[in-house]
C-alpha cells in the first residue's frame, strides 16, 4: 500500500512539474511583441473573421522558438486560432533588431486547407502571395530560406 502511494505521489508531482513547465513555456511565447501583434492582426481581420466565423480567437496551444545573435532577435510561431465555424493555424515570423519587433510573415491554414497570406496595409488574402521585398529575416540553419 505504501509502494503505490509513493508511485502515485511521484506521478503526481511529474504532472505537476510538467503543468508548470507547460505554462511557463507558453506565457513567456505568448509574452512577445510578434504574438500579440499577429493574435490582434488576425483576430480583428474581417477575412478571417469570415473564413473561421466570428469571433477569431486565439487556441489554447501555441508552438515556437526565439532566437537571437546578440544584436537581432527572430520568432518564429505556429499557433491554433478559431472562430464559430471553423478553427485553423496561424504561422508568424517575427525579427527585432534593437527597437520594436515587426511581423515579418503571417499566414493561416484552416483545417479545410485553404491557404490565406497577410499582405501589410491589406490584411489577409487568398492564397499564397510572396512577401513584398526588402522585409528583414533570415535563413534558417538547413541554408533553405523559411517557406510556410
Amino acid at each position: 500500500m505504501l509502494k503505490a502511494f509513493g508511485i502515485i505521489a511521484a506521478l503526481l508531482g511529474l504532472a505537476l512539474f510538467m503543468g508548470i513547465v507547460w505554462i511557463g513555456c507558453t506565457s513567456y511565447l505568448k509574452g512577445h511583441g510578434p504574438y500579440r501583434e499577429a493574435m490582434a492582426i488576425a483576430t480583428a481581420d474581417a477575412t478571417v473573421n469570415a473564413v473561421l466565423g466570428p469571433p477569431a480567437r486565439a487556441g489554447l496551444f501555441i508552438n515556437g522558438e526565439i532566437s537571437s545573435d546578440g544584436m537581432d532577435q527572430w520568432a518564429t510561431y505556429v499557433s491554433r486560432i478559431k472562430g464559430s465555424r471553423t478553427r485553423g493555424t496561424l504561422r508568424v515570423q517575427g525579427y527585432r533588431a534593437g527597437g520594436d519587433w515587426e511581423i515579418v510573415s503571417m499566414a493561416l491554414q484552416t483545417r479545410e486547407n485553404h491557404r490565406y497570406t497577410y499582405v501589410p496595409g491589406t490584411g489577409f488574402v487568398d492564397g499564397a502571395v510572396p512577401w513584398p521585398a526588402g522585409v528583414p529575416g533570415r535563413v534558417p540553419r538547413s541554408g533553405r530560406p523559411a517557406t510556410f
